[in-house]
Order: C-alpha cells, then sequence, then structure tokens
C-alpha cells in the first residue's frame, strides 16, 4: 500500500481484523474435517475452549516424543535398519490410530495423514491381524505338513528289512561290501547271475538311498524331525 493508504489504517494490532481471520480459518478447517469442534467456535479448542485442544495436542507430543526415545534408543544400539524401520511400522500401526490418525504409505515414500474415528481405525487394525494371523497358521500348517510327510517316509523306510534281509529269499550268502555271492541253494553265482545280484542289491539300496543320505548327514535325523513336528504342532495349537 501506498503512504496515503497506509495512513488510513490504525496503528497497531487490529482485535476485529485478527477475530474475523482466525473465525474464517476455523470455519475452513471444520468444514475440512481438520477441526472436530463447531465451525462458529475460535480457534483450536472445539467445544469447551482451549483445553481439549490442549489435551490432544498433549497426546500427540507425547506420542512424538515416545517415537523419537524409542529411535534414539535403537540408533545408539547400532540395531538394524529392520528394528528402525519395525519402530516406524508400529507408530503407523498402534500409536497414530489410538488418537484417530490414520498414516498411509505412499509408492513415492512420503506418507499421508488423515483423521479419522479411532474405533474404526481400531477395527481395520483387528482385521488386519486376524488376516496376518491367518496367514502365519496356514503357513506353519504348510511346513508341518511337509515334515509329517518326510518323517513318515523316513520312518517307513528305517522300518524296511535291511538290504540282506530283503534278498535273503534269493541269496543265501554275501560279501563283505554286501553283494550277494551264493543263490538260495547255496550255489555260487556265476556270470548273468551275479550281474543279476548287483542289480537286485543295487534295487534295494535305491528304495532306500533317502533314510540313508539323511542318516549320512545327520544320525539323529529322525529324532529331530519329531522334535519339530512336534513343536510345529504346539506352535499351531497356541494360535487357535
Amino acid at each position: 500500500a501506498d503512504g496515503a493508504s497506509a495512513g488510513l489504517l490504525p496503528a497497531g494490532p487490529q482485535p476485529l481484523l485478527l477475530r474475523k481471520t482466525a473465525s474464517f480459518m476455523t470455519r475452513i478447517l471444520s468444514v475440512m474435517g481438520v477441526l472436530p469442534g463447531p465451525s462458529d467456535t475460535l480457534g483450536l479448542g472445539g467445544e469447551g475452549g482451549g483445553g481439549t485442544s490442549d489435551a490432544a495436542g498433549a497426546s500427540y507430543l507425547d506420542a512424538f516424543a515416545a517415537f523419537r526415545d524409542e529411535v534414539r534408543g535403537l540408533s545408539k544400539a547400532k540395531v538394524p535398519h529392520s528394528e528402525l524401520l519395525a519402530c516406524c511400522d508400529h507408530v503407523r500401526d498402534d500409536t497414530l490410530p489410538q488418537l484417530g490418525v490414520r498414516l498411509e504409505d505412499r509408492p513415492d515414500g512420503k506418507a499421508v495423514w488423515k483423521l479419522d474415528d479411532p474405533a474404526v481405525l481400531a477395527a481395520e487394525r483387528a482385521e488386519r491381524q486376524a488376516a496376518a494371523a491367518e496367514a502365519a497358521r496356514r503357513k506353519l500348517a504348510n511346513a508341518l505338513d511337509k515334515k509329517v510327510k518326510e518323517l513318515e517316509k523316513l520312518q517307513k523306510l528305517a522300518a524296511l528289512p535291511s538290504e540282506r534281509d530283503a534278498l535273503a529269499d534269493r541269496y543265501s550268502a554275501f560279501d563283505g561290501s554286501g553283494e550277494p555271492t551264493h543263490d538260495k541253494d547255496g550255489q555260487l553265482l556265476q556270470g548273468k547271475a551275479v550281474d543279476k545280484a548287483r542289480k537286485d542289491l543295487e534295487k534295494a539300496r535305491k528304495v532306500r538311498e533317502p533314510l540313508t543320505k539323511k542318516l549320512a548327514e545327520d544320525p539323529n535325523a529322525l529324532a529331530a524331525l519329531e522334535a519339530e513336528v512336534a513343536q510345529l504342532t504346539a506352535q499351531i495349537a497356541a494360535m487357535q
């Protein structure tokens, strides 16, 4: 404004102008849903004046202070980045919804916040938790099914007679490597009979090969599998 127009305005604060401006901003924020109070209430306090605003503001500041403390503690402890991200997720999924704030992640990495009913946010959170729990249960159930099948297969192989006993109805003697040397009548194997005996032995060994390999890797493999099955079963039962 030029000097002439500036001279028309009174010097110092203008209470009426400030009140009209504050009233206008309050009305706009109320219409947009940012303020819960009626649009004709001046300022951020809503009904009852500034007390409500102070209480709400304190809740937000408490949440922020707690978040800062946790991040500082994790950073000082030099924890993996995954734990810092988990801390951020906790604020998004647990802390802010209790304050009526919906925080949504966006593809560009920047979050957007919205005010919402805490009860609605709590219901959505419960639904997400139920879905996550069911997904975790299904994952454990699939792992249990796989382990049970593996255990049953190995147990069936372990219940089979030894290679020598399995071939005892066809051969009566074996050498140190387990190969048949005489037929069931005690006759020494020769020519094609030797080749056939070797094939019979290879077939018997192939059937038992999965168990043989497993026990070669870990002599206690069967007991370990039984323990895994019991542990998975207990975990699933605890989720019911």
